[in-house]
This record gives structure tokens, C-alpha cells and sequence, in this order.
């Protein structure tokens, strides 16, 4: 669990408001169903879901 990323570092998301649905990581959040996220969290969701999968909305050109 060494590579667990805290909650807290994202100022957005109150760490309390995914505690009570047993969320304490970014795998928590992978495995909460996308509608209680929007619920949740409103547009922010959208950040939230796809940083916990591993998707940054970033894009790189070769040089």
C-alpha cells in the first residue's frame, strides 16, 4: 500500500464526504459508482473519476 495517494492532497475533494461511503484512496473512488461522484461532487467529478483511473486530461507532441 505504499503507493496509496491521500485524499488530502486534493483540495477539492473532502476527504469526510468519500469516508462515508468507506472511500479512503484513489482505488476507493474507482470502485463508487460514477453517478454517486457527480451526485457527490458535481462537475468535479469528471477530475476526480479520471485521475483515479490513471487519465489526465494532458496531451504531449513529440518533438
Amino acid at each position: 500500500m505504499a503507493n496509496v495517494i491521500k485524499l488530502v492532497e486534493y483540495p477539492f475533494i473532502k476527504a469526510a464526504r468519500l469516508a462515508k461511503y468507506g472511500v479512503y484512496d484513489m482505488q476507493g473512488i474507482t470502485m463508487l459508482p460514477e453517478a454517486l461522484l457527480y451526485k457527490e461532487f458535481g462537475v468535479n467529478a469528471e477530475f476526480i473519476i479520471d485521475h483515479a483511473w490513471g487519465r489526465e486530461s494532458c496531451t504531449s507532441t513529440k518533438s
